[in-house]
């Protein structure tokens, strides 16, 4: 029996409802979209991936202690009545407040399956195995999980978070291509192609043939914490392929390291996709110096929402756990470099809040398209 399972950090308290195949395991799944938002274009998502590989530094930052997200996650956990258990590596403030709701928290899961009540809960064999309350506990380990993946299987009383999501366990190409199994799905998404990583002279031509487009977002596959990301205008475009398909040992020495990357990635393809805008956010002065020049300053930024998505008697629903604004660590009107100016720093004070109603705007958006992608995951594992 596999359990399904898809957990996402959450943005407003909020659920939606779509009726879903009666043979569907009961899952619980942890998820983070990074996306560029305009009046204009809507939401076009950068990625989606497990919570457990996101940061929450821009949570912490906007909104204090332990942050509005990790307590909201906490919270959500606590309507199960279940054992609860935790495994491996954990983003420490929900680590903590987990612990404080009642979560036994292990090193490992090989410690974990030492405990006598959690093997008396995991040969439990859930009565439906499409109802949540059935199974016997809940266990969230995603970095155990991946090294040990017999284990979402082997014990059948276990409900293990984002067992259905681990297909696409830091892989953007797999993910992203789920998108284009649903039409309605892929207008959410950013234009996105996936390229050999082997330079010829008509690359740029061909790239630019695809997705016309002023911009362009060079992705590796497999990275997080946007290692290897690159923004580049499409006049530059050939230049720049040409330079990281073709690296030279110098490009280790590159003023920026996101070029210096390319020297040590091992994947035989990439993805590119087409650069989209946020409406921009304005501020009096840049926001890590004070300044006298009586100007506004404008911040290309990217939203992060957190979620949950749930499936449990044939119900899907989505719940919204909040999130933050991401930005690049230079205004457009500052002197600086194209990924300076567009790419999100990750780091204080390059963080806001999202005013709450574009929040509940954006919501509206963000449950269609991940309650549409949730299915879609599922009918790839089990119809």
């Amino acid at each position: 029996m596999k359990n399904v399972s898809f957990f996402i950090f959450l943005a407003t308290l909020h659920c939606v409802i779509v009726s879903a195949q009666s043979d569907y395991p009961a899952d619980i799944s942890f998820l983070v979209s990074d996306f560029k938002y305009s009046k204009t274009q809507g939401i076009k998502i950068c990625e989606v991936q497990h919570g457990s590989l996101s940061a929450f530094g821009g949570d912490i930052f906007t909104a204090g202690q332990d942050g509005r997200m990790c307590p909201m996650i906490a919270d959500y956990f606590a309507q199960f009545p279940h054992y609860k258990w935790g495994a491996g590596w954990m983003y420490q403030p929900l680590k903590r407040l987990l612990s404080a709701t009642g979560w036994k928290m292990e090193q490992s899961i090989n410690r974990l399956v030492k405990d006598s009540r959690f093997m008396t809960c995991a040969v439990r064999y859930p009565e439906n195995t499409a109802l949540i309350a059935t199974y016997a506990g809940i266990v969230y380990a995603d970095f155990e999980l991946i090294k040990n993946i017999y284990y979402r299987t082997k014990f059948p009383g276990i409900l293990f978070i984002n067992a259905v999501t681990f297909p696409y366990w830091n892989d953007k190409c797999a993910l992203n291509a789920l998108f284009d199994l649903d039409d309605e799905l892929k207008q959410y998404k950013a234009d996105w192609k996936m390229y050999e990583k082997k330079y010829d002279a008509h690359l740029a031509q061909r790239i630019q043939q695809d997705m016309p487009s002023n911009m362009y977002v060079i992705k590796p596959r497999s990275e997080v914490l946007a290692h290897g990301i690159l923004i580049v205008p499409a006049l530059e475009l050939d230049s720049v392929l040409k330079i990281i398909l073709q690296p030279a040992p110098s490009l280790q020495h590159h003023p920026d390291k996101k070029y210096g990357y390319w020297l040590k990635n091992k994947d035989d393809s990439f993805i590119v996709e087409k650069y989209y805008e946020s409406d921009y956010l304005s501020f009096a002065s840049p926001l890590d110096k004070a300044t006298d020049h009586i100007q506004e300053y404008h911040y290309d930024a990217t939203m992060r929402l957190a979620f949950m998505l749930q499936c449990d008697g044939g119900k899907m629903t989505y719940h919204c756990m909040g999130g933050f604004w991401k930005l690049p660590s230079k205004a457009l009107e500052e002197d600086g470099t194209l990924n300076e100016k567009r790419i999100s720093c990750c780091t204080p004070p390059f963080y806001k809040q999202i005013d709450p109603e574009l929040l509940d705007e954006v919501n509206v958006h963000m449950e269609k398209a991940m309650l549409r992608l949730y299915r879609v995951m599922l009918d790839k594992e089990y119809c």
